[in-house]
């Protein structure tokens, strides 16, 4: 019983928004509440290796919060209001709320809760499928599903166009990657639904269509050839080489996004407008203090433009499209290469001291998609794409740690 409520109340929290209708925002997290909760009432044992590897996966937020708070302490930012206090709480709010309650989950169900979480996964948009079916029929349903690449050139606000808005669950698609990279790499042969998976994260994935998703898997793929394969060196240098490549080439795509915004023009127009704003706030210079987590969304949402479905309007767009770029300018230099150092080095090395080198290299892979999508996208707050990271890295840990080993 205690399955089957898990995997609905899941499915419940995946769904980002139901054809037009978007369901309260913070009704998943609420859910996701629950489950900490019910984890940590069954044994005392839970709740020492909740706090204690939860704790180490959410570093990287309480840098943010602390760091945050100190910037505002020294000097408000351009604009500032209370409501940029509200959003900073609620993002940094949610982001713990996400990684306690996939650690908890991983300590309810052990070696169940992949496959659970999966399970609410695939439900979560087979009922956006019925509901885009019943809603349009089968006939432009089928349609959009063949041509789902031509998505862009279809009519805007047209039939096809809202089959395709109806089945772009932004969130879904990105976890069905996490899983994907999985249950390709990282899963036994010896589980015979492992190809049904594997199909049903591609079906996933086709649905929803990033295409920086597909460069994030092909990234991933030949991450994985070279990084596991290949390279014989221990996971500590391992590290630091990782670290040393991302900093740089992060550094390099902002420069790129400050002095160069037209080189983005291939995404789409409004794009180059917004990174080249994004641009003109990002500072190289290590004594400048970031705007803080959360302000860059927060004053698009205020000053850019807010679309509503079927009405255009000119403008900046309301959120960052690239949260590598966002967090660069609200954490600032010092403060993103600490944030990048958590990432790529200190959990790493934790999760290999605690799993070994599956657990390692599954977070190490993980790891690398999230930071491309990062790159072009909004994938830091959403909430089926990060408990997916987190609760994949940390299934292979958490269901046989021992508290003494942490």
């Amino acid at each position: 019983m205690l399955k089957y409520l898990y995997i609905f109340s899941l499915t419940y929290a995946f769904i980002d928004k139901f054809g037009f209708i978007r369901f309260p925002y913070f009704a998943k997290y609420g859910i996701a509440a629950f489950w900490i909760l019910y984890a940590i009432s069954i044994s005392k044992n839970n709740r020492s290796v909740i706090v204690k590897i939860a704790n180490v996966y959410a570093r990287p937020i309480y840098l943010c919060l602390f760091a945050t708070l100190l910037f505002w302490c020294v000097s408000l930012p351009l604009d500032w209001s209370f409501h940029y206090f509200t959003r900073f709480s609620s993002n940094v709010f949610v982001s713990i709320i996400t990684v306690f309650s996939s650690i908890s989950a991983t300590c309810i169900f052990k070696k169940e809760t992949l496959d659970y979480t999966f399970y609410a996964l695939c439900l979560s948009v087979l009922l956006c499928c019925l509901n885009c079916v019943l809603t349009f029929g089968l006939g432009p349903f089928v349609y959009v599903c063949i041509h789902m690449i031509e998505y862009v050139n279809f009519e805007f606000y047209g039939t096809y166009n809202c089959v395709g808005y109806f089945l772009e669950v932004h969130d879904a698609t990105f976890a069905f990657g996490l899983f994907f990279l999985y249950f390709l790499l990282f899963e036994g042969y010896h589980d015979k639904r492992r190809k049904m998976k594997l199909c049903m994260c591609l079906i996933g994935m086709w649905l929803g269509l990033k295409r920086i998703e597909i460069g994030a898997i092909i990234m991933c793929l030949f991450f994985y050839y070279v990084y596991v394969k290949r390279v014989w060196l221990s996971p500590k240098n391992q590290v630091q080489i990782v670290f040393f490549l991302i900093l740089s080439a992060s550094i390099i795509y902002v420069a790129l996004m400050k002095y160069m915004p037209e080189l983005f023009y291939f995404l789409d127009a409004a794009r180059v407008d917004l990174y080249s704003f994004l641009g003109n706030m990002a500072s190289f210079n290590p004594f400048d203090l970031g705007q803080g987590f959360g302000y860059i969304n927060e004053f698009l949402e205020k000053n850019g433009v807010k679309l509503d479905y079927g009405e255009y309007r000119q403008g900046l767009l309301s959120v960052s499209h690239s949260d590598l770029v966002r967090l660069f300018i609200e954490l600032g230099l010092p403060c993103f290469i600490a944030w990048l150092y958590m990432l790529c080095i200190s959990i790493p090395m934790f999760v290999y001291k605690v799993g070994k080198a599956k657990s390692y290299y599954t977070y190490m892979i993980l790891l690398a998609f999230m930071l491309v999508t990062y790159l072009i996208d909004n994938t830091m707050l959403l909430f089926a794409t990060q408990y997916s990271f987190y609760l994949i890295t940390a299934f292979t840990i958490v269901p046989n740690i021992k508290t003494k080993m942490i």
